[in-house]
């Protein structure tokens, strides 16, 4: 089980790049805007940024979230010792729930109050920040790296099952 999810939680920047061209049809300028976040996301560590995360799954998650430059995105299974790391199992585990629930991000609490009107479109006032946030859109690409771990895990799932079988809820 070890090997399955070393293979399947490793994610190189050019998958990603490449599922937001194909799967999703962003290309163009958001595109460029997106892998330059994903440049963001994948030196988190080194920017000095906050966490950008709502909801302690996926604050958990971003903490966790490593970049290794050879393999992509990955997350530290082994501990120093080289034992599992069940708390990382864990919070990989949070995280392929939260895709399936009924929100795929959490909304932070309301920071405008000039247009009750505004709702949901409110933009996030960052004290001290010039110019735009691209908070949502690092939490964005966060998500789509989760999203690809699940899809691989599907496809290994899928062709475990054998190519012909119908698996429930495919119909």
């Amino acid at each position: 089980i070890i090997s399955l999810f070393r293979d399947v939680s490793r994610s190189p920047r050019s998958e990603i790049s490449q599922t937001v061209h194909d799967h999703y049809g962003i290309h163009g300028a958001f595109g460029t805007v997106l892998r330059t976040v994903m440049e963001q996301v994948a030196n988190f560590k080194s920017t000095g940024y906050d966490t950008d995360a709502r909801g302690p799954s996926e604050i958990r998650f971003e903490n966790i979230l490593l970049y290794d430059r050879r393999c992509g995105f990955v997350l530290p299974i082994r501990d120093s010792k080289g034992n599992l790391d069940e708390e990382v199992l864990e919070i990989f585990v949070d995280v392929m729930v939260s895709l399936g629930g009924p929100k795929l991000l959490l909304r932070g609490p309301k920071t405008t109050v000039d247009d009750e009107d505004a709702g949901e479109a409110a933009e996030e006032v960052i004290p001290g920040a010039r110019g735009p946030s691209f908070r949502s859109d690092r939490r964005v690409i966060r998500l789509l790296v989760a999203k690809y771990w699940a899809d691989r895990i599907m496809e290994k799932f899928k062709s475990d099952k054998g190519e012909g079988e119908v698996l429930e809820g495919d119909n």
